[in-house]
């Protein structure tokens, strides 16, 4: 059973995961030359005259990239794992002739793009544009990956070579340059990475001589520079051994270099939905559509993108380096190491482009397949399914509250519990006193600055007097303003590497069509916005607070009459949700389908927040209980935008969410209808506010999620069945379909297995 499992999950491995190892020539098994390397083992006769060879090229390249796991972590032996690779190596060959029979034929939407016009000789032939182009991807950005690795290699190597030139005796002190201590931050964010081109040190000799502006080796870093978590006091630690000669011998004595530094989390941005293509495909990371044509695509990836996807000549490549006069030295061997490396294996590169095509082919078929295989499904099948899911679903949840001690605290506290994080799944409530008046709140806090802190420290723990303090500093509390635009996985050399010598990436990008004009202080790369002298932007407190009242007012009116209006909360929340994600300081909140829960009065606060924090909710729920609110009674004077303080800082709140409006003391769904039942998961979004709209992509109904979740297990269930079906277990031995170079193999097995 463990074998047939992993070879289901292994059949239609991609190519892509072997293209390091073939161009970094790294093996498990390394025995293959080139006199047997490309021989014929198996020949493979499929589908409408379709034959395919399996090589031991093929097999060897298979084994080296799953034989480690399969002996390893699945107890097999080596003979047992050469055994799957060729049983499923062959059983993929087969497939691929099937698939290479029905791609052109039976697939609509394909036959106006495909590579080879109807004709079928290679697998590459039925392949649409888009798929033909996503595996020459594939392949060209693993030998630029492979060129990368060697250029820095070797840059590594040159810096090293120039450190090994200079004298390490009869050292006084060695510092960084005034350059690199200018370019060094107390502050990084997670991450962010620092350019090694710019840590440089000089070094003092007892003669007061001295060696100059020398780039660190990364073998002199004993603590490397590290920005991969949170850390208050990080230090990067360089150290550079004296070689002390003296008549007892040679020693060493140290001298080390510290930086010290904190690694932060950048506020949080919004992650917006999107709404996906189903026959999207992607090239890089630019997502096309899998039957668009060739000028789409283009149009899609710009000239210069599109213009790389281009089957590449290696030797050619390589001839025109040795004959250009302006060559890097470095890249030039770094074509010859590859060449070399696939030279040794004995393959071409149009090997390793034929791999490619012929595992898109097995994803392309599989893609067409599954929704073929889908079609014979109606929406009553699908409605029946999933009503029938969600009954399921409830009574589970039912069956765990109806286990649950008769009385009503332990139900309320036992709900509570339930949904402060676990809404989305959340199917059931049962009878809970005031179930209406849960409801979800978003928050934007502002921090105490740390010096505002420690005066905190000296006052008295009497919350009269605090809140005198806290109303002293709520005039002078400050946040940065966030980047809406910033991006972690955006590169620029100068925002992002702290390169001030070089051109902002953002503004040197070609404006596509009604595109604004760039600001340098939107580059995404910045966390924060920037004055023009590139200063961070500081806004304080009170400010803002003025600003989002005046924002919130406007749209609400004075009496919080609109807040009704399905219209009028969703602009509330998008007003509120922009400045939270431009000034707030907790990340917990950050991109929360839902928020923070505020049970009633009268019930224990599942959360663990402050008494504060929790007062100034049900003080906002109070003075309105909609979607949308965030403002508190102020007497006489009506209404004001709520704020509290806790020991973090001042907070606004604003309820985001009341998914329990509708009942109160009553059962959910006790006694209804199937249509009754229907008609609720169609139009209830448990974790999204507002009003639901079909077009809206974060319309995640229930109905919808469960759907979702059905139809992608139906479609895997389909498509194995249906390869199950075509493919048999013992496919691999059948003489009519697979035709055995026994000599071939057995030498295959004899060098694999070291007999």
């Amino acid at each position: 059973m463990k074998k047939r499992i992993i070879v289901k999950l292994a059949a239609f491995a991609v190519v892509v995961c072997l293209l390091a190892s073939l161009f970094a020539g790294c093996t498990f098994f390394k025995v293959n030359e080139g006199r047997i390397a490309n021989a014929e083992l198996y020949t493979i006769k499929g589908y409408n005259g379709i034959n395919l060879t399996l090589t031991r090229n093929e097999i060897i390249d298979y084994f080296n990239n799953y034989a480690y796991t399969l002996t390893n972590s699945y107890g097999y032996s080596v003979e047992q794992a050469l055994d799957f690779v060729v049983e499923s190596k062959i059983k993929n060959k087969y497939l691929v002739t099937y698939a290479m029979s029905v791609l052109t034929t039976n697939y609509e939407k394909r036959i106006p793009v495909l590579v080879g016009k109807g004709t079928v000789s290679l697998p590459k032939d039925v392949l649409t544009w888009a798929e033909y182009y996503a595996a020459v991807y594939s392949v060209n950005s693993s030998i630029k990956s492979s060129v990368d690795d060697s250029l820095k290699t070797a840059a590594e190597k040159a810096v090293l070579s120039a450190y090994n030139e200079i004298s390490k005796e009869n050292i006084a002190s060695v510092e960084f340059t005034e350059s690199t201590l200018a370019y060094l931050k107390s502050e990084y964010y997670v991450n962010q990475e620092i350019d090694k081109n710019q840590i440089k040190i000089n070094i003092f000799y007892d003669d007061e001589t001295q060696a100059s502006d020398i780039l660190v080796p990364s073998s002199l870093y004993t603590t490397a520079f590290a920005s991969d978590a949170e850390a208050t006091d990080s230090t990067m630690v360089i150290g550079v051994d004296e070689k002390i000669i003296s008549s007892s011998g040679t020693t060493y004595e140290t001298h080390t270099l510290e930086h010290t530094y904190s690694v932060v989390s950048p506020r949080a941005t919004e992650t917006k939905a999107e709404v996906t293509d189903e026959d999207a495909i992607t090239i890089g990371t630019v997502s096309v559509n899998r039957y668009a044509t060739v000028d789409k695509i283009k149009e899609a990836l710009g000239d210069e993108a599109f213009n790389d996807l281009v089957i590449l000549d290696l030797d050619a490549k390589y001839a025109a380096l040795q004959k250009s006069a302006s060559a890097n030295a470095d890249e030039i061997d770094a074509y010859r190491l590859i060449i070399e490396n696939l030279s040794n294996s004995y393959k071409t590169i149009t090997y390793v482009y034929d791999s490619a095509f012929e595992s898109a082919v097995s994803s392309a078929f599989s893609f067409e397949k599954q929704r073929e295989l889908m079609q014979a499904y109606d929406s009553d099948y699908w409605e029946k399914e999933v009503l029938a899911e969600f009954k399921y679903l409830y009574n589970n949840a039912k069956q765990t509250y109806d286990e649950t001690n008769d009385v009503d605290d332990a139900v309320a506290i036992a709900f509570a519990s339930e949904i402060k994080s676990n809404l989305d799944a959340y199917y059931y409530h049962p009878v809970v006193p005031n179930l209406n008046n849960y409801v979800y709140v978003y928050q934007i806090l502002f921090n105490f600055s740390d010096a505002q802190k420690k005066l905190l420290e000296l006052v008295p723990s009497n919350e009269d007097e605090k809140n005198v303090y806290f109303e002293y500093l709520k005039n002078s509390i400050e946040s940065q303003v966030s980047n809406p635009s910033y991006d972690a996985d955006y590169d620029c050399p100068k925002h992002e590497l702290g390169l001030v010598d070089e051109p902002c990436k953002y503004m040197s990008e070609e404006l596509e069509d009604g595109e604004p004009e760039h600001v340098e202080s939107d580059c995404p790369s910045l966390a924060y916005m920037t004055d023009s002298d590139g200063n961070y932007i500081v806004e304080k407190f009170v400010d803002v607070y003025s600003r989002l009242s005046a924002e919130l007012t406007a749209i609400v009116g004075e009496n919080l009459e609109n807040l009704t209006s399905p219209d009028a909360q969703r602009s509330s929340l998008e007003v509120f949700k922009n400045y939270m994600y431009q000034y707030n300081d907790d990340s917990g909140i950050m991109n929360s389908a839902t928020g923070y829960l505020i049970a009633p009065e009268g019930v224990d606060d599942p959360n663990g927040f402050y008494e504060s924090f929790v007062d100034l909710a049900h003080a906002v729920f109070s003075a309105n209980p909609n979607v949308g609110n965030a403002f508190v009674s102020d007497g006489e004077n009506g209404y004001k935008l709520g704020y509290a303080f806790t020991d973090y800082g001042v907070h606004l709140i604003m309820i985001s969410l009341k998914p329990f409006a509708d009942y109160n003391n009553v059962e959910l769904l006790s006694g209804a209808s199937d249509e009754e039942i229907l008609n609720y998961i169609k139009t209830t979004r448990i974790n999204i506010a507002g009003e639901l709209e079909e077009s809206d992509p974060n319309s995640n109904t229930i109905y919808k999620v469960l759907l979702t979740s059905l139809k992608d297990a139906k479609k895997s269930k389909l498509y194995n069945d249906f390869t199950n079906a075509l493919i048999s277990q013992d496919l691999h031995k059948d003489e009519n379909i697979v035709t055995i170079n026994k000599k071939k193999v057995d030498q295959l097995y004899k060098d694999v297995l070291g007999e």
